[in-house]
């Protein structure tokens, strides 16, 4: 059976890619902070409209935002630093170089969260980071 998930992720994937190139084109025209300041006003007004629509009825509480701060924090700096490191490279290599992101992930799950990782993973993340490089 088919899972709508997958294609979903796929798409999120897919977004990323085209938004690295533009990405690129914005920081080449307006600098890599004007680029992030606008990149984050446009998506906090596509956010709301989809908030505004989408609500989920959840009480919120204040210590419950601890958790969305944290990832905004993140997700700035992310976005900010490669926005200036592409300012002199090409996007091929940068957004190859962001692709392991996962790689973090994946190490920050085991050292922090106790994951534990199985051979059949480890193979499956080994493959990933060669596919990786062999498509950058």
């Amino acid at each position: 059976m088919f899972n709508t998930s997958y294609l979903l992720v796929l798409m999120s994937a897919f977004c990323l890619g085209v938004a690295n190139i533009f990405y690129k084109k914005s920081t080449d025209l307006i600098g890599g902070i004007n680029t992030a300041f606008f990149y984050y006003m446009f998506g906090f007004l596509l956010v709301s409209i989809v908030w505004i629509i989408f609500r989920e009825e959840r009480q919120i509480n204040f210590k419950a935002l601890l958790n969305p701060l944290i990832i905004a924090v993140f997700l700035t700096t992310s976005v900010v630093t490669f926005m200036l490191g592409i300012t002199n490279t090409r996007i091929a290599i940068s957004s190859t170089i962001r692709s392991l992101s996962f790689l973090f992930t994946i190490l920050i799950a085991v050292l922090f969260l106790r994951e534990k990782i199985s051979v059949k993973q480890i193979f499956g993340i080994c493959s990933a980071v060669l596919a990786i490089f062999l498509l950058a």
